[in-house]
């Protein structure tokens, strides 16, 4: 079997999510808000493509000549969406506080940011969503990929740490307009 493709093009899906992660964290350096800031993007990055190891997601990018065919939205059917399986990835690694804030920014990384009540949660807990996190859990990501414990290099790489990120997360969806996190009702 070939190494997954992150779009067609022949771009491989493990250098895509590390380049992104990449970028996401120096792109957080904006904030000022140092290493916190910069682990929570990186995360964001290295998770927002997880349901693209999926192995109809594999063979539509095989099959697919278009450019656009990595984005949801964009190109319909099942077999081509793939955030929600990086947001539940991150419901399962960081519990549903945590977890859910970084489960927006994934989530929304094509469609935008939705309202948790009637939008995000019911999205999540579909039998779609649910469908499309174990194909990609079922794919075994590279444990660089999928393992928090392993995320932080140089750093203290403990599950408590990686938590202290849902300050941060939590200021870029207010930042975003959307305050309904958490049982917040009010917008910006």
């Amino acid at each position: 079997m070939t190494e997954p493709l992150a779009h067609s093009g022949g771009h491989l899906l493990a250098d895509h999510l590390q380049a992104v992660a990449g970028l996401a964290a120096d792109f957080s350096l904006a904030f000022e808000s140092g290493d916190v800031t910069k682990r929570w993007a990186y995360l964001a990055g290295l998770w927002h493509d997880l349901g693209k190891y999926r192995s109809g997601f594999q063979r539509y990018v095989l099959q697919s000549d278009s450019p656009d065919a990595h984005i949801e939205g964009k190109v319909g059917g099942r077999e081509k969406t793939h955030s929600a399986a990086g947001a539940l990835w991150a419901v399962k690694q960081l519990g549903n506080s945590y977890g859910r804030v970084l489960a927006y920014l994934i989530a929304g990384h094509h469609a935008g940011l939705d309202d948790w009540d009637g939008g995000l949660d019911a999205r999540l807990s579909s039998a779609d969503s649910k469908t499309e996190f174990d194909a990609a859990y079922a794919a075994k990501p590279p444990a660089s990929i999928s393992q928090p414990r392993r995320l932080c290099a140089g750093s203290e790489t403990d599950t408590r740490r990686i938590k202290g990120l849902c300050i941060v997360g939590t200021h870029a969806v207010f930042l975003s307009g959307r305050c309904r996190l958490f049982g917040y009702r009010d917008t910006l």
